[in-house]
């Protein structure tokens, strides 16, 4: 288990970040964005006790503006929200729109995040794919849509697809289970 990060550390990146935004330095931006999905809840997640964490009010923007940064690599960016989703969990704010991000950048460069992913251990891997499909609605049909089309990206035979597919039918197993035990999404 990792620990969080100070609280003073918190506010020092909470700060940068905003500074980076605020002056358009979309690389700088990029290198001080969280690297982990504990520290991106950390600051850009919803508690339902506390509320909204220091940067939950400016998620849409920034997670817009790391997206946009035609400045940075595709690699660099795919790095960053590959690291992000490991052991990651989908929320319906800046997790899921972050989600979003990660699907568009592994769509538009599969090759990339392949090579990302096979030199991390199949459980890191898996966790990523995990992330990047959980949800409310895993059956749905444009996560369906979604799923195959990657699988033809990557290779229907590629270890990451195998991966995928894996992690995809543990999202809908667990599904059926809330169903059968009345949670409802």
């Amino acid at each position: 288990m990792t620990t969080p990060v100070a609280q003073d550390s918190l506010e020092q990146i909470a700060g940068k970040l905003s500074e980076l935004y605020n002056s358009k330095n979309c690389k700088e931006f990029i290198n001080t964005f969280p690297s982990s999905f504990e520290l991106f809840d950390q600051l850009y997640g919803y508690d339902d006790g506390r509320g909204g964490r220091r940067l939950y009010s400016k998620y849409e923007e920034h997670i817009s503006y790391f997206s946009n940064c035609s400045e940075v690599p595709n690699r660099v960016k795919l790095d960053k929200v590959i690291n992000i989703g490991l052991g990651g969990r989908w929320e319906a704010d800046a997790s899921g729109l972050l989600q979003e991000v990660a699907l568009k950048l592994v769509k538009d460069d599969p090759n990339t995040a392949k090579e990302i992913l096979n030199a991390l251990p199949d459980d890191k891997a898996s966790s990523f794919w995990f992330y990047l499909f959980d949800g409310p609605h895993p059956g749905h049909p444009q996560k369906v849509k979604d799923i195959r089309l990657l699988r033809d990206l990557l290779g229907k035979k590629s270890k990451q697809s195998k991966l995928l597919l894996e992690q995809y039918k543990e999202l809908l197993a667990l599904n059926e289970e809330d169903k059968a035990s009345g949670v409802i999404h």
